[in-house]
């Protein structure tokens, strides 16, 4: 097994262990958002690994234009092989696929993170609960590197005319370009069912 699937897998044992001590006869006492962001931080690092080293290879291959293709038809998929139980998602106002176009509230975390960001706050990923604590979410921001330039650069600048083309015939309402180095490109969104601890 590999090194990050089986941290992450072993992550997901201990949330897995954790649910089967839950009492029927009282209210359990639920993770601490410690845990879920330690948890959340795990996942989204495998996950992020896995993207990044397929990207990596699919344009040694066949360039920029493979990534495209590699992103339009599997990374969907790539995203979720680690979320066995929990439900991962990559979401941005100015997406290129349309699966990830954000709901209210990844909107406002969003909103929440780009702000923190620009004012030079120390920015941390989010925890938050539903009012009857039957879901956990989990948001942390995803920052554009180095490599992204090239698909989410800037038109016939940092995006090549070609690879500009092939992003154009596979995702013809982009709005996904223009972006910096470094800048709030979106965000990670983990949403996990809460686990109950034993005293």
């Amino acid at each position: 097994m590999k090194p990050i699937a089986a941290l992450l897998w072993t992550a997901l044992i201990v949330v897995n262990l954790f649910s089967c001590t839950q009492r029927r006869d009282k209210q359990p006492e639920l993770w601490a958002d410690s845990l879920y962001r330690k948890a959340g931080d795990k996942i989204t690092q495998a996950t992020f690994d896995t993207l990044r080293n397929s990207l990596l290879n699919a344009l040694s291959k066949h360039g920029a234009e493979g990534a495209i293709d590699l992103c339009h038809t599997s990374v969907i998929s790539l995203t979720n092989q680690f979320a066995d139980s929990v439900t991962v998602k990559r979401a941005s106002p100015r997406y290129r696929n349309a699966a990830n176009q954000p709901d209210s509230l990844e909107l406002y975390i969003f909103r929440k993170l780009k702000t923190e960001i620009e004012t030079g706050g120390d920015v941390q990923p989010v925890v938050i609960r539903d009012k009857q604590n039957h879901l956990v979410h989990y948001f942390k921001p995803i920052r554009m590197q180095a490599l992204c330039i090239n698909c989410h650069g800037q038109p016939q600048v940092d995006i090549q005319p070609a690879t500009l083309i092939a992003i154009r015939e596979k995702y013809p309402d982009d709005q996904a370009f223009n972006f910096r180095e470094g800048e709030l490109r979106g965000i990670w969104h983990i949403l996990f069912k809460p686990v109950s601890v034993r005293k």
